[in-house]
């Protein structure tokens, strides 16, 4: 895995730099979250059929919905290996009632960007990570791993609702592999009706055990994913 160096915020200029990443995102598919005034949408970006625009698809569970979306918004999200970015956009259409055409941003902002880049896991077999909560058990999809923290999707169900919360329990890896890891949460997205994207950094990693975390990491190749 190769080591990022500490960045600060910078910005991504120009149309043709602006509409690669909007299409990689796009492609990702990370879970993003559209701040308006008096209210948030979630979902994922889409590609659009318009010049100079970026499509974004309304997957808000229904109970949270506050009208339609208009006017100018926000979006917020994590892409391109664990960089947060967040751009202001408007509102220029809509091709059904869950999803918009949204205005090409003039510019977009890298907030923050991981020192250790994380490894996407999801689809690989045997990766999963079950949540310990109260008493329950909840199974999480991880989506990306690193030595210091992970992205998990987990039902709602399981509380998480805000950054600073705690968690813990066991991260499956392939060949059997069980680590007993406890969490922060640094982030929360909206991700669908029933779950919701965590950020979390893992805490008082035994070092055997972040060994062996890192060293399957390490070994960890696309070929493994299904």
């Amino acid at each position: 895995m190769t080591q990022w160096h500490s960045e600060s915020s910078s910005e991504l200029l120009g149309p043709s730099i602006i509409d690669a990443h909007l299409m990689s995102a796009a492609c990702e598919g990370p879970a993003v979250v559209m701040r308006a005034t008096g209210g948030q949408a979630s979902g994922r970006f889409d590609l659009a059929d318009g010049f100079a625009e970026i499509g974004f698809i309304d997957q808000s569970p229904t109970s949270t919905k506050r009208g339609l979306l208009s006017g100018a918004l926000r979006a917020e999200y994590f892409s391109g290996g664990g960089a947060r970015f967040r751009f202001e956009t408007r509102v220029v259409g809509q091709t059904a009632s869950d999803r918009y055409r949204l205005l090409r941003p003039r510019h977009i902002i890298r907030i923050e960007r991981r020192v250790i880049p994380r490894v996407p896991v999801s689809g690989v077999l045997g990766a999963s990570f079950e949540l310990e909560v109260r008493g329950r058990v909840y199974a999480a999809a991880v989506r990306d791993l690193s030595g210091d923290g992970a992205c998990l999707f987990v039902g709602r169900d399981a509380g998480f609702v805000r950054r600073g919360q705690h968690g813990g329990g066991w991260l499956r890896l392939p060949a059997g592999v069980a680590l007993p890891l406890s969490f922060e949460v640094r982030h929360v997205l909206d991700y669908d009706v029933e779950c919701v994207a965590i950020g979390v950094r893992f805490q008082n990693v035994r070092p055997v055990d972040r060994r062996r975390l890192l060293s399957l990491l390490s070994g960890l190749a696309p070929s493994t994913a299904v």
